[in-house]
């Protein structure tokens, strides 16, 4: 699974800074745009073919990593460890 981190990041020099898909120049307020047109998430992929749907997937809801961990995140111990 991508992390946030690995889906989009923003650079001063790429886009003027706007946050972009990793690997893509594509604006994730496309992805916003597309889907308030009534475009589907499934379609996205073709209109922006560089941009991986499971990137798509992690910007759109940021808890999807956290759903891939094998093990719980806190486990009530005292001293526990981050995921």
């Amino acid at each position: 699974m991508v992390s946030r981190a690995g889906a989009a990041h923003a650079h001063p020099e790429v886009l003027g800074g706007m946050p972009v898909f990793v690997g893509a120049r594509v604006p994730v307020r496309s992805l916003c745009d597309y889907l308030e047109g009534e475009e589907t998430l499934a379609e996205f992929p073709h209109q922006f073919p560089s941009v991986k749907r499971e990137r798509t997937i992690v910007v759109l809801c940021p808890m999807a990593g956290i759903a891939q961990l094998r093990r719980p995140l806190y486990d009530g111990a005292q001293n526990h460890e981050r995921a």
